[in-house]
């Protein structure tokens, strides 16, 4: 059984539900420290002549996971990024398909940034047919290592093996041998489609697929299975 794991992010691009969807089992992992600034509460989605971030205030607390990371409700980014989302994409073929439900989703208050995301990251996951089991780091050992944390991830959900993202290579691929388990690295070719705009822009949240492609996304992840 191949597990990969990861913080959950907010709004991810398509290449966080590939390395879902190349795994037996994902664990997200809240517990993690939040780092403002990075993908956790941030993301892009397409803007009138350029990409558009997408950033969800959080109230800061030093060393914070992201489970912990409280959302700063007092500004009102949630009418800002529905507006945004409609404003991109109220033209594109399967906007009213997604939009409602997501709509609805950033709507709601959350208990924690990390909840926020993971309630994104289920949808997203249900819209594109992912039905990779799904865990979480509650009771996974620290360790003075990150590929030390990431054999006791393997171990808490009995993996055989783990499944590491394009750019995670900090990995200590001597550890992993050590501790009798495999590892394997994400190959992710990102797909291309039509956005209706002349150039095509990678890197975008999935929600960008989602909205130009359909249903259909969900035909391309059934042959996404490949790993090294």
């Amino acid at each position: 059984m191949i597990l990969s794991g990861h913080q959950p992010n907010y709004l991810p691009g398509i290449v966080r539900f590939h390395k879902i969807a190349c795994s037996d089992m994902f664990m997200f992992c809240p517990r993690m420290q939040f780092e403002d600034g990075s993908w956790h509460n941030r993301n892009y989605i397409a803007g009138p002549t350029r990409p558009l971030l997408l950033s969800v205030p959080v109230k800061h607390g030093h060393g914070q996971s992201s489970e912990d990371a409280q959302i700063d409700y007092s500004q009102p980014w949630q009418r800002k990024h529905i507006g945004s989302i409609r404003q991109a994409y109220q033209k594109r073929p399967f906007f009213a398909l997604y939009f409602p439900v997501l709509e609805l989703l950033i709507r709601e208050k959350y208990a924690s940034l990390a909840r926020l995301n993971i309630a994104l990251m289920d949808i997203i996951m249900t819209w594109l047919g992912i039905d990779t089991s799904i865990t979480f780091d509650t009771g996974v050992p620290e360790s003075d290592s990150k590929t030390g944390y990431l054999i006791n991830m393997c171990k808490r959900a009995c993996a055989d093996g783990y499944l590491s993202g394009v750019n995670e290579t900090y990995v200590n691929l001597q550890q992993f041998k050590d501790a009798g388990l495999s590892h394997s690295y994400q190959k992710f070719v990102h797909p291309v489609y039509d956005q209706g705009t002349p150039a095509f822009v990678e890197n975008l949240s999935a929600i960008d697929w989602l909205f130009n492609v359909g249903p259909q996304a969900a035909e391309v992840v059934r042959e996404w299975r490949h790993v090294d």
